[in-house]
């Protein structure tokens, strides 16, 4: 299975003002993003990829779990066309009157993350629940890729 990302929550808009070295460091990581094609500054571990997402197999399903910390569940979308799972959603941007904002590094804005499962499944048992900030998938295997036992029969002579 493999990961494909779309556009990510934490992209254009994650904008810090107002702090010398971190304007810094994001001037960098802007000019040498567009070079490499990757931000310059990340944290060894950490992704930039929205949302951060487990995907692991047991004998009978899928599982996804992806960190969706205060997004609400209205806000988020899962969709199973074939094999392909794709999670969607968005915060909106807080406003607030009145104050002035020092730092903003909370993430705002659409996001889509697509996982390619390269397995049959039931489409029609697929679940989904979102509990503290993090959205599991479930995805039950198709009868194709349940692994079954096959019994062994004494046979005749072999030819």
């Amino acid at each position: 299975m493999m990961t494909r990302n779309g556009s990510n929550c934490c992209g254009a808009s994650n904008s810090v003002g107002g702090v010398g070295s971190v304007g810094f460091a994001r001037e960098v990581d802007r000019a040498l993003g567009s070079f490499f094609g990757a931000p310059a500054f990340v944290a060894p571990g950490v992704s930039r990829v929205f949302p951060p997402l487990d995907v692991w197999e047991t004998p009978e399903a899928f599982v996804i779990r992806a960190d969706v910390p205060g997004i609400a569940m209205g806000d988020l979308d899962v969709t199973v066309i074939g094999g392909e799972v794709t999670i969607a959603g968005g915060r909106e941007r807080a406003e607030h009157e009145g104050v002035g904002l020092r730092r903003r590094e909370r993430a705002f804005g659409r996001f889509t993350r697509t996982v390619s499962i390269d397995a049959e499944l039931d489409g029609d048992g697929v679940s989904a629940t979102l509990r503290d900030g993090v959205l599991t998938v479930t995805l039950p295997k198709g009868a194709a890729a349940k692994p079954r036992k096959i019994t062994v029969n004494e046979g005749g002579s072999a030819q």
